[in-house]
């Protein structure tokens, strides 16, 4: 990782007095080129984001002048429209607006910074809405996402921007809503129904092709969890499968009991799957490992969908003898305002319950710097005793007492509120205030997981801005996004 990586890193951690110290031991204080003045903009810009006040307005005016003055040595359409955005959030609409009209003006004359299709179509649209000309705005926003109509994080990044911009001129941010993407799905329910359940099948299509949500995340249990998933990829929808165990397991006692064909279906449904997330490394499963993969999927939809910079909704596959969706994730969920669709279906097969040794139970594990680590049987309790520590803790959500996983956390960042995958999904369904920003990886005991960093939500989100990092052509297609694992242990 480069010197100017590192301190990017620490930015984006919280960690300000560090990367402070950071970029004057690299020998950047006072340095005014080009790369050093965007860095410096950039460091500014994270810590207006977590200030307040009058606090925040100097440091907003601050960065919007270093990225001016990086225009001014080398003329920049990327340097110019943060410096105008900067302005505006920091109260100067006057400073922004000659900004945005250099950047329109550099646009015209083709000797803009070299760049994607959308990415100028999405910067012209963000410099008409500075120079008071949304309806521009709102027709240019058009032609890029025509431009990449699938791109939803690109989208989300555009939006999450013009969001900021609209509030803070007191105008109606209304018309973005028609470029968001639709919901991430979190789906879960029934099973005891047939393969050949044709009715089943045909409510579950319905409700799918109603929501059309752009993904799904869920497990794949003979019965609902398969119909809808099938319905996801008939609607061109992406298919994230979380699963309590590894899939042999998950098949033997999930799936291959019901009969039928669901076993093959289950095979087809995995290798269709954009991404699979294995929770537990365990043999036989538990309510209690379906609890905790459950929990972690909802999470995982409430972020993807802030990703995307759309809404959360859960499907419910309900019995229609007894309808009920109040379980204690579910009522988590409505607690922070998401929607559950519930569907209500005859069961039209017997159920197989899981094996009686089955006695695993959920623990939160805490670990707090020089301290030993601790165990809560409420995940609840335990993110309540980490956020009290602060910048000390390390979280995990697992269904044994190993507390490796919740130390590796702790010493992974130094520093900040760390927790494992799980625990960081599991935290955004167990409090909406939180956010979640992953921040690199751990080694565990069975494979590799990610660390997220635990932070509240910041009054304002932060002003999206992108890399400085030369990025492709103008007219070349978008660069692919880096390969993902396709099976993530989240241990």
């Amino acid at each position: 990782m480069s010197v100017r990586a590192q301190i990017l890193r620490l930015s984006r951690l919280g960690a300000d007095a560090q990367a402070w110290s950071a970029f004057r031991t690299a020998g950047l204080e006072g340095k005014r080129d080009f790369d050093t003045l965007i860095l410096t903009g950039r460091l500014k810009k994270d810590q207006a984001v977590r200030a307040a006040g009058s606090e925040r307005i100097r440091l907003f005016r601050e960065a919007s002048a270093d990225y001016a003055a990086a225009a001014e040595r080398t003329p920049s359409t990327y340097a110019l429209i943060n410096a105008a955005s900067l302005a505006q959030l920091g109260g100067d609409p006057k400073a922004a607006r000659g900004y945005a009209e250099q950047v329109l003006a550099l646009l015209d004359s083709g000797q803009h910074d070299p760049d994607t299709p959308y990415w100028l179509a999405a910067t012209r649209a963000e410099a008409e809405l500075l120079t008071g000309d949304p309806a521009a705005a709102q027709a240019t926003m058009a032609q890029a996402a025509a431009l990449l109509p699938r791109a939803w994080e690109e989208h989300a990044t555009t939006l999450r921007q013009f969001a900021l911009l609209l509030d803070a001129s007191g105008a109606d941010a209304g018309w973005l809503d028609q470029f968001r993407p639709a919901p991430v799905l979190h789906f879960d329910g029934l099973i005891g129904l047939a393969a050949d359940d044709a009715a089943a099948s045909r409510t579950i299509a319905e409700a799918v092709t109603k929501l059309r949500p752009s993904l799904g995340i869920g497990a794949l249990a003979a019965g609902s969890d398969i119909l809808i998933a099938e319905a996801l990829l008939a609607t061109d929808a992406e298919l994230h499968v979380v699963l309590p165990c590894d899939a042999e397991c998950f098949v033997a006692q999930s799936v291959a009991p019901a009969g039928g064909d669901w076993a093959a279906r289950f095979g087809k449904l995995l290798d269709a799957a954009a991404s699979v997330t294995i929770t537990s490394p365990i043999a036989t499963l538990s309510d209690a490992a379906i609890d905790l993969a459950k929990q972690v999927a909802m999470g995982m939809a409430i972020r993807q969908a802030r990703a995307l910079a759309t809404r959360p909704v859960a499907l419910r596959i309900t019995d229609a003898r007894a309808p009920t969706t109040h379980g204690a994730a579910e009522a988590l969920w409505r607690a922070a305002g998401h929607a559950i669709e519930a569907v209500p279906l005859a069961r039209s097969a017997e159920v197989h319950p899981l094996a009686d040794a089955a006695r695993d139970t959920l623990t939160a594990l805490v670990a707090v710097r020089d301290k030993p680590v601790r165990s809560y049987a409420s995940f609840g309790e335990a993110l309540r005793v980490a956020k009290a520590k602060g910048a000390a803790a390390g979280i995990d959500l697992s269904l044994s007492a190993d507390d490796t996983l919740a130390l590796a956390a702790l010493n992974g960042a130094p520093g900040a509120i760390v927790a494992t995958s799980r625990a960081a999904a599991a935290a955004l369904l167990h409090d909406p205030n939180l956010e979640a920003d992953l921040i690199g990886g751990v080694r565990s005991p069975t494979g590799e997981d990610e660390l997220w960093r635990l932070r509240p939500i910041a009054p304002q989100a932060a002003p999206a801005t992108r890399s400085a990092a030369p990025r492709a052509r103008a007219g070349s297609a978008p660069a692919a996004p880096p390969p993902r694992p396709r099976v993530k242990p989240s241990l």
